[in-house]
C-alpha cells in the first residue's frame, strides 16, 4: 500500500527518539483496518475535515500528558522512599 511507505522509515528504526512519535495516516481509500495494522496510531480518510484532525491531535496530546503524568507520579514516589 503505497500511503504506508513513510512510516516503514520510522518502524525501521526504533531509537527511543521515535518511539513516541503518533502516526496519522490520511488517505483517500477508506482501509481504516489496514492502516491500523500496519502500526499507525489513527485514520483519516480525505478530504479531512479540521475538526476532526483537531480531534485526533487533541486525543494524542492528552494520551502523551498522561503517559507523563503517571512517569512523574512513579518518580516522585520512588524519591519519597530515600
Amino acid at each position: 500500500m503505497k500511503e504506508k511507505s513513510p512510516s516503514k522509515g520510522i518502524f525501521l528504526y526504533p531509537q527511543k527518539r521515535f518511539s513516541n512519535v503518533p502516526i496519522v495516516a490520511i488517505t483517500g481509500s477508506d482501509k481504516k483496518q489496514e492502516c491500523l495494522q500496519s502500526g499507525m496510531n489513527d485514520f483519516l480518510l480525505k478530504p479531512v475535515s479540521k475538526n476532526i484532525f483537531n480531534d485526533i491531535l487533541k486525543n494524542m496530546i492528552k494520551a502523551q500528558l498522561r503517559k507523563y503524568a503517571k512517569k512523574i507520579t512513579a518518580a516522585k514516589a520512588f524519591a519519597g522512599k530515600y
